[in-house]
């Protein structure tokens, strides 16, 4: 299980949401070391699956929500 903690400063833009509600977590992460520093541009002409993306997006269903003190 993962849990996700929202910094105080977000909490507003989460009003209305409750268990069972179906949201999409969008991460920025690294591109892969594999990848080079700089991916040619052809990569993305061909859409190759291959080719660099900084964007992670995960499916997620709210089990619980805690209010921190």
């Amino acid at each position: 299980m993962v849990w996700l903690e929202i910094e105080p400063q977000s909490a507003e833009a989460l009003l209305g949401m409750e268990v069972g509600h179906e949201l999409v977590d969008v991460l920025k992460r690294g591109i892969r070391a594999a990848m080079g520093a700089v991916p040619s541009p052809a990569v993305f002409y061909t859409r190759s699956p291959a080719r660099p993306n900084p964007l992670a997006l995960h499916p997620v269903t709210v089990r619980e929500i805690a209010a921190r003190c």
